[in-house]
């Protein structure tokens, strides 16, 4: 719920199924009207040796009345007309045929043409216009109840096909968990059995993990549907120096990078999980069949966590959390630690208070309290997205 822990976070692209319909089927288009068929016209008969022949003879007999030498010629070219005579006629004779043939066939394809157009006319078009009248039906038809679930049963079994599958961290045994969470591990295992992973991320695109990549405390995944759902378990601050951690906004920027890999987020505050186990455990049951179940039952979905909500807290919240050790009033376990050894669990130590009293006076006396405490904090998220979270 929104401002509320469980917080639920989807993928947009999943989220944008639901309002996704059937694309419109196409619409009928008008087939063009039928062309005429092409005849071959045959060339048209080359005059050109005869032309040459005639111009040639022509000059043949003006030269000879002016130079009696050019007499002797004449009976060359009659030679020569002689020879070409046959080839002519026969080429004619060739042209005429093919010109006929030609008008015959040039007949044939008219009147086929015309009976291709009434056949057009007569049927085609009254085909389509047919069509035309139906289209909105089939259109609306597309829209029905059932087309519209078996479309977005399609994209979501796109969706999480194209899920990236999660693989082990390859720094995880340098990352620090957090207090509660072998509590919670030992919980998710006893529900869920093997779909609880831990240690894992999502692959990228290069099918690997980054080394810098955000390690979730838990995933559960189930390779059959292809879902995979980060289970984050949020404390306000962390039990060595008391930074707030887990503030409204301030872990978008690790959420988005499981989003684009089609991944789910489901966050818990740590005292959800303290003081109701099995309903957080519901919660991630309900929202598994919510993903697994057919479209119709995605949309009537409404879930209900107003039993165990707890409200998120800003920076300012958490700073007050702390003063009040607040994360003792549901682990009461942590009194035994104030003498601990070790400063990392001994939220009391002389260390601790007097790091949060030297570092808040210090910010309080600055102008920019608010904007210096956000600074400071935003500057360890980075921090946070490399190593999970502080030690705490």
């Amino acid at each position: 719920m929104n401002g509320h822990y469980p917080i639920v976070k989807l993928p947009g692209r999943y989220t944008a199924i639901s309002d996704t319909m059937p694309p419109d089927p196409p619409a009928p288009i008008l087939a063009s009207p039928p062309a005429q068929e092409y005849v071959d016209k045959p060339d048209s008969l080359s005059f050109n040796i005869l032309i040459i022949f005639s111009i040639l003879f022509i000059a043949a007999i003006y030269m000879s009345f002016i130079y009696f030498e050019f007499v002797y010629t004449l009976p060359i070219l009659l030679i020569f007309a002689f020879l070409m005579i046959p080839s002519s006629w026969e080429d004619g004779i060739k042209y005429i045929s093919l010109k006929r043939e030609y008008k015959i066939n040039l007949a044939l394809s008219i009147e086929k043409h015309k009976r291709e157009l009434s056949t057009y006319k007569h049927f085609t078009m009254v085909i389509h216009n047919e069509l035309v009248a139906k289209y909105p039906d089939i259109v609306q038809k597309s829209k029905s109840l059932e087309s519209v679930k078996i479309h977005r049963e399609q994209l979501y079994k796109k969706f999480f096909n194209e899920s990236r599958p999660p693989l082990i961290h390859p720094s995880y045994e340098s990352i620090k968990k957090g207090y509660y969470e072998n509590n919670v591990y030992g919980i998710l295992i006893e529900r869920f059995n093997d779909l609880t992973l831990v240690n894992y991320s999502a692959q990228s695109e290069e099918n690997e993990v980054h080394l810098y990549a955000p390690l979730p405390d838990f995933v559960i995944h189930d390779s059959h549907y292809n879902y995979s759902i980060v289970i984050e378990i949020d404390e306000p601050y962390e039990l060595n120096m008391g930074y707030p951690i887990h503030c409204i906004g301030y872990d978008d920027d690790r959420d988005k990078y499981f989003l684009e890999r089609n991944w789910f987020i489901i966050r818990f505050s740590e005292s959800q999980f303290v003081n109701y186990p099995q309903e957080c455990c519901d919660v991630i049951k309900h929202f598994i069949d919510y993903i697994t179940a057919n479209s119709e039952a995605q949309e009537i979905y409404q879930p209900n966590y107003s039993n165990i909500q707890e409200k998120a807290w800003s920076y300012e919240d958490a700073i007050h959390m702390e003063s009040v050790d607040y994360r003792e009033t549901y682990l009461p376990e942590l009194n035994l630690y104030r003498n601990h050894p070790f400063p990392r669990l001994a939220p009391k130590s002389a260390s601790r208070r007097k790091h949060k009293r030297v570092n808040l006076e210090n910010l309080k006396n600055s102008k920019n309290y608010s904007s210096g405490l956000k600074n400071d904090y935003k500057s360890s998220i980075d921090i946070d997205n490399i190593q999970n979270d502080l030690p705490f």
